[in-house]
């Protein structure tokens, strides 16, 4: 809440001792939120009593004081904080800062001892974050100290690069589902659902150092492998090859080109021979009956993690169109490993894939070109995304770029009728903030370009209801993501604000049995 100190005006603080105390005293429960109760058909709650009995017990590690502080003990100004730094996990310091901290720590720790110290705690997150039973989020509403107008809050929690990583490697921590408790007030706290996790993607966080991107796409990379052989050895391969798979989603600096013991990047047989290594490919028998139950297949794969000389080569053979047209298969949920909620994140979001969907979600611009090239269905669902919780498909990815590959094969993709640029739109939204007006942009653009187009059309679609009376301006307010930028650009192209919500009362009917039925 400050550049100089992560909490100078001790809301946070007392923000938690509330909670705790409510907590410790028995005067609180705390419940999963509806998306977990909803959509993936997880209820939990702690009551009050099982509170009281745990926390007395109980070790909270808290960051930022549970981490060494290089800058923390020097002092910059009359209100005590210390140096101006924008993120108390700084890696790196210049030499006179360091000086001149030293001079003023009086025989304490030096600070180079401090950073070291305060690399290893950063090395060592997966292990703090495997041994919790709970990670709580910390997110009280309060102003920032040095941005007038700023506010801090789950919104701007969602944007840092350090708390993405956080969240991510709590559901990348081996062993049973850890609960994440998201807490916004001494009232309002909840188990927060993991959909999230797969588009608030570190590396396209803020960060006060951009070369702490690279630091935090190793342990995410590291998290990744591990909770992939985690899965292997629990018997599910499903599970361990859709983790692979997502390892590019959390580290995307993650290459997928396998490289030869020479240096050198392997080609043809045997870039498919490592593409196998890489998936623990077992007997083909073996594997006839899983791409039969799964639906995948070594093209869809290799397109999934942008293995372009594997794709190239797959393109080659007898069955390279089948192999470009089938889809996904729903995982079977027959297990409790497959019942945790990441789980069901991971077998869900793939689900109805073909393997376009798969270069343009996971790929890049090289390997989607190799597939349109060769003739690949180009659906609606591979530029746009398959609708859900946990939806997935270029837009929710960002990948801006693939789009606009596709859109270019495929003109009718920028919805040519009402409905499916309103859908377009709709998707475009739900987009990781860093591109989600650039998708925008794309679609509107695509649109006005389509012969025989006129703006009277694009009002008509901005202004579609679906059947829950939403349009896609409706959608974008309850975007948590949502940018300043989108909505400029929606309203500019004819999308209405005035109107007043309008679901017809089947459809409300409707609504409140379903969501009665699957949280009671």
């Amino acid at each position: 809440t400050s550049f100089k100190h992560p909490d100078p005006k001790n809301v946070q603080l007392r923000a938690l001792q509330r909670v705790v105390k409510l907590l410790m005293e028995g005067e609180t429960e705390v419940r999963t939120n509806a998306d977990l109760e909803y959509h993936y058909h997880v209820k939990h709650v702690t009551s009050g009593a099982e509170w009281k009995a745990r926390l007395p017990n109980a070790l909270v590690w808290i960051d930022y004081m549970c981490m060494p502080q290089p800058t923390a003990g020097a002092t910059n100004g009359d209100d005590g904080s210390g140096p101006a730094t924008a993120d108390h996990r700084l890696m790196e310091l210049d030499v006179a800062t360091t000086v001149a901290l030293d001079a003023d720590r009086n025989g304490s720790l030096s600070v180079a001892e401090l950073v070291q110290g305060l690399k290893l705690a950063v090395d060592s997150i997966p292990s703090y974050i495997e041994r919790c039973t709970q990670m709580w989020i910390l997110v009280p509403a309060c102003e920032h100290s040095d941005i007038y107008g700023a506010a801090c809050d789950f919104f701007s929690w969602r944007s840092r690069g350090w708390c993405r990583m956080e969240f991510a490697a709590s559901k990348l921590a081996r062993g049973a589902d850890m609960p994440v408790m998201v807490i916004e007030s001494s009232t309002h706290h909840s188990y927060f659902n993991p959909c999230d996790t797969t588009k608030l993607v570190a590396a396209h966080g803020e960060f006060s150092l951009q070369a702490d991107v690279e630091k935090v796409n190793s342990i995410l990379e590291a998290m990744a492998m591990a909770k992939a052989a985690d899965y292997r050895q629990q018997g599910d391969v499903t599970l361990a090859r859709h983790m692979t798979v997502y390892k590019r989603r959390f580290a995307p600096q993650s290459t997928g080109a396998a490289t030869a013991a020479t240096g050198e990047v392997a080609t043809g047989e045997a870039a498919v021979a490592m593409l196998k290594r890489r998936f623990g490919w077992r007997d083909e028998e073996t594997e006839a009956l899983w791409m039969k139950e799964t639906g995948w297949n070594l093209l869809k794969l290799a397109c999934a993690t942008d293995d372009l000389p594997a794709v190239a080569h797959l393109l080659t053979l007898p069955d390279a169109k089948h192999a470009m047209a089938v889809k996904n298969r729903p995982m079977v949920v027959d297990s409790a490993l497959r019942r945790q909620p990441f789980s069901m994140l991971l077998g869900g979001s793939l689900d109805k894939f073909d393997a376009v969907t798969c270069a343009t979600t996971f790929g890049s611009p090289p390997v989607v070109q190799a597939l349109i090239t060769a003739g690949s269905p180009l659906p609606f669902s591979a530029a746009c995304g398959i609708m859900g919780c946990w939806n997935e498909g270029g837009c929710r990815s960002g990948n801006v770029e693939n789009i606009a590959m596709l859109l270019d094969a495929k003109p009718a993709l920028a919805a040519a009728k009402d409905e499916k640029l309103s859908l377009s739109i709709t998707y475009a939204l739900q987009a990781p903030q860093h591109c989600q007006p650039e998708l925008i942009k794309l679609f509107l653009d695509r649109h006005r370009r389509m012969k025989g187009i006129r703006e009277k059309s694009l009002h008509t679609a901005l202004n579609r209801r679906d059947m829950l009376g939403f349009r896609p301006i409706d959608y974008l307010a309850t975007n948590a993501d949502a940018t300043p930028e989108a909505v400029v650009l929606l309203t500019s192209a004819g999308a209405g604000v005035e109107h007043k919500y309008n679901l017809s009362w089947p459809m409300r009917s409707l609504f409140w049995l379903l969501m009665h039925t699957k949280m009671m």
